[in-house]
């Protein structure tokens, strides 16, 4: 979550709740599910991964979603200025970065991992013949 130095408080709280700007910034507009969602943006990622960025309207706040297919063996994350965090939703692969040392991490689905700013994280896929790997990292653009 991003910072809460603007937060409006709707109750459940014994903070101040200000019920006029809550009111003032609601919004009952009715909007079709298509019209809510944050379509990505297509980047062309290294070695034929698919790279979308979903990157909504505030500017502390993005996320890549990164597809390798079947047939990749080897990837690099690309370096971002800000921390993010890695969560892995399918496939298997050995994790290598300067701050891991010698010793990869096995990344399997459901495994989150912390990337400090500016380092990479470079990925051997396991499965030469599996389905491939999905990954999602969320971080800050700082830029």
């Amino acid at each position: 979550m991003a910072c809460s130095d603007n937060t409006v408080r709707a109750g459940l709280t014994p903070k101040f709740i200000d019920v006029p700007t809550l009111c003032a910034m609601l919004d009952y507009r009715c909007r079709t599910v298509d019209e809510n969602k944050f379509t990505p943006v297509q980047q062309g990622g290294a070695g034929g991964a698919g790279v979308s960025v979903y990157d909504p309207a505030v500017p502390d706040f993005s996320v890549l979603r990164v597809e390798l297919a079947a047939g990749e063996m080897d990837y690099t994350l690309p370096l971002v200025d800000s921390a993010s965090i890695l969560l892995t939703v399918q496939g298997e692969a050995d994790a290598y970065s300067g701050s891991l040392g010698e010793e990869p991490i096995y990344v399997t689905r459901g495994t989150v991992l912390f990337i400090s700013a500016g380092e990479s994280l470079h990925l051997k896929l396991k499965k030469a013949g599996g389905s491939g790997m999905v990954m999602f990292r969320a971080y800050c653009q700082l830029s």
